[in-house]
């Protein structure tokens, strides 16, 4: 048996006078095509290309996964700065709970009138509903309808609270039926 094996960069050369392909298969560790001198490619280099391919994929997918959670905090906290306009609370509770005594109403409807606008605002006159635009601490849609009750009504809760308890009395009665309605359906 007479083998020549000479590597040169990543290639065996075989010469193989005396050998059957077989023998030759298991040497090399790979499938002979042509008897005589045969180009092949050693099986360890083979399978680093592969891990080095799987490597830089994995590498390529952890990357896109840190691109996105950046661009989603990015965001986040864009649309806080927005936003985040000052507003007294309390002041305006203080106002909603007269109103509503003024209108006629006993101060037993105050836990549902505050329900929903916990619900729909959490208090703040300044909030807008991206998907549907509906505004204001009663979240009117379309915030428009408040405008018969002032010029600044996107960013006067006392505006906002005169149409929304107007609203309420016209189309439900009282903040507790509107409570119940609200609580089945998540809008009022």
């Amino acid at each position: 048996m007479k083998i020549l094996m000479i590597i040169l960069s990543g290639v065996i050369l075989v010469n193989n006078h005396d050998m059957d392909k077989t023998q030759l298969e298991a040497i090399t560790g790979t499938k002979v095509v042509k008897q005589g001198i045969v180009p092949v490619v050693a099986k360890k280099e083979n399978s680093k290309a592969k891990t080095t391919k799987k490597a830089t994929k994995k590498k390529t997918v952890k990357k896109t996964k840190k691109k996105v959670v950046k661009k989603k905090t990015t965001k986040k906290k864009v649309y806080r700065q927005t936003t985040k306009k000052t507003y007294n609370r309390n002041e305006i509770q203080n106002y909603v709970y007269n109103l509503m005594l003024q209108k006629g109403w006993s101060e037993s409807e105050w836990y549902a009138l505050n329900q929903i606008v916990i619900h729909e605002s959490s208090w703040n006159p300044y909030s807008v509903n991206k998907k549907s635009g509906a505004c204001g601490l009663f979240q009117a849609y379309k915030c428009s309808k408040m405008k018969s009750y002032g010029s600044d009504y996107k960013t006067n809760y006392k505006v906002q609270a005169n149409w929304g308890l107007d609203y309420i009395k016209a189309r439900y009665g009282s903040p507790s039926n509107a409570w119940v309605f609200w609580q089945k359906h998540h809008w009022y």
